[in-house]
């Protein structure tokens, strides 16, 4: 009938983008709520260093990707319970139906964690703007909060203290290279390093230059 027609259609695309491998993982990436709007995850850095590679390929001095925590929608593997209340986080596991095997990371896994496929916009702002849009994303960060706009980054590092009033949080930030190793220091306890570039090349999601923003 209709309905068994429309549910193998479903499988049949399901299928053929979880058997579409993209790469491998031997860990969880955490994607879960709780943890990218709150803190820095390994699914977080691998999907902003994503974001970096993409616009460095058609623009050399892109030197730092910035996303909302609350782009990202789901983790890659699969968490088990061992025992009452205990959890065990695991890399992904096989699917005999598509051929992909045990630590194998679909298209299927990529869309369902990145589910609003945002596009990417690049855009040059000055230390100061920069500091601006770290304040913002660490603004609603406290006990409790999980707000969307949280960052996930690429390229650089930072520290803030959410203890301090907002718009007075970020205390140092670094440009890195590939290896995460701090190369350029733009801002020291709270202010701007004398010897920090004039500008700073970012590459952000579209999503976060346009209207409603970045707070769902």
């Amino acid at each position: 009938d209709m309905v068994q027609t429309l549910s193998d259609t479903v499988q049949g695309v399901v299928t053929a983008k979880d058997g579409n491998v993209s790469g491998e993982s031997e860990v969880y990436l955490n994607g879960l709520r709780s943890d990218v709007r709150t803190q820095e995850t390994n699914l977080g850095n691998l999907t902003a260093d994503a974001n970096l590679a993409a616009a460095q390929a058609v623009d050399a001095g892109i030197q730092v990707s910035i996303k909302n925590g609350g782009g990202i929608r789901a983790s890659i593997g699969e968490v088990v319970e061992v025992s009452p209340g205990v959890y065990e986080y695991t890399t992904t596991t096989a699917n005999a139906l598509s051929g992909k095997e045990e630590g194998q990371v679909s298209q299927l896994d990529i869309e369902n964690a990145l589910r609003f496929n945002n596009g990417l916009t690049k855009v040059v702002t000055t230390v100061e703007g920069l500091v601006a849009l770290l304040e913002h994303a660490v603004s609603a960060s406290g006990p409790g909060n999980t707000p969307g706009q949280f960052p996930q980054v690429g390229g650089l590092q930072f520290s803030f203290d959410p203890s301090l009033a907002p718009d007075n949080r970020v205390q140092n930030v670094w440009l890195i290279d590939e290896e995460g190793t701090p190369t350029v220091q733009l801002i020291e306890d709270g202010a701007v390093v004398s010897s920090a570039p004039e500008t700073i090349r970012i590459v952000t999601l579209n999503f976060l230059v346009g209207d409603p923003g970045d707070t769902v």
